[in-house]
């Protein structure tokens, strides 16, 4: 199980985010997200595969 949650967190890496000089703010604004549920997938504290890929795409294209 927490080899599970810390693949889906490298999905979801707040590092990656802080890079590209987004704030939890303007990520969870992309996608209609509160922070805070944007924080839990960073976390992994909640699972949404689709969200992640979605996200880290977001990420990279930055």
């Amino acid at each position: 199980m927490e080899a599970r949650r810390r693949a889906f967190q490298e999905l979801l890496s707040r590092r990656e985010r802080i890079y590209v000089m987004r704030t939890l703010t303007a990520a969870a604004s992309h996608f209609g997200l509160w922070p805070t549920a944007t924080s839990n997938l960073e976390r992994g504290l909640r699972r949404d595969d689709a969200l992640a890929r979605a996200y880290k795409d977001c990420l990279n294209a930055a």
